[in-house]
């Protein structure tokens, strides 16, 4: 179907947002998440549903039945909205022609995990926080000591601000460090926050927009 576009982790509402966009623009949005229950569901715009298997729990599982939907139902566009786009990106060799706004997945992962990013911040020369990757506890203590308080914790899987904590005691600084697996520790900068958002299409800029948090 030409005017067709599947949206996966329909529940929030970014894939809202897309679903809302395309419908109004008279494509047909097939809204897939591993629940019934969405945000999409509910939407006037919305036009088939469907659940596939969870991509945490059934990785494998899940990219089969991604695959095998989209091409029963004669789908050639799949936008990812979440961390989905991990595993589709990984095996986007199997996705023959099928349109899809995914990344080569080393550069996704980059963009993804913090210690990746401030690497090739650092390496670009982009002025970045005082940052380290802990590889001990002394070394997370000794981080402590040394700088202003409160210093930023930041689980490398995070995405958002779910993940990042700021820290005042020791105390803190124990309990964060064991919930959650690889985190790096930088200085806290104080002031106003501003987000980047661009949309580039092979290279070339598309779309970008400024916004203060």
């Amino acid at each position: 179907m030409k005017n067709s576009i599947a949206v996966t982790y329909s529940w929030n509402r970014m894939a809202y947002t897309i679903n809302k966009s395309l419908s109004e623009h008279g494509i047909n949005v097939y809204s897939g998440d591993t629940s019934y229950l969405t945000m999409n569901r509910y939407s006037r715009y919305g036009y088939k549903q469907f659940r596939y298997p969870n991509f945490y729990k059934q990785p494998d599982v899940f990219i089969d039945f991604i695959i095998d939907y989209l091409q029963k139902n004669s789908i050639n566009n799949l936008i990812p909205t979440h961390e989905e786009i991990f595993l589709i990106s990984k095996h986007i060799d199997r996705f023959h022609g099928i349109n899809t706004l995914v990344s080569d997945f080393e550069n996704i992962k980059t963009a993804h995990k913090k210690e990746l990013s401030v690497k090739l911040a650092k390496a670009l020369d982009v002025n970045i926080p005082f940052s380290i990757e802990p590889t001990s506890r002394e070394e997370c203590f000794y981080f402590f000591n040394q700088m202003e308080k409160p210093i930023v914790l930041k689980y490398s899987n995070s995405n958002s601000s779910k993940g990042v904590y700021f820290i005042n005691t020791i105390s803190e600084l124990e309990f964060h460090m064991h919930m959650n697996g690889k985190f790096i520790l930088q200085e806290y900068v104080n002031g106003s926050g501003y987000g980047v958002s661009m949309l580039y299409n092979k290279g070339q800029k598309r779309a970008i927009f400024t916004h203060k948090r």
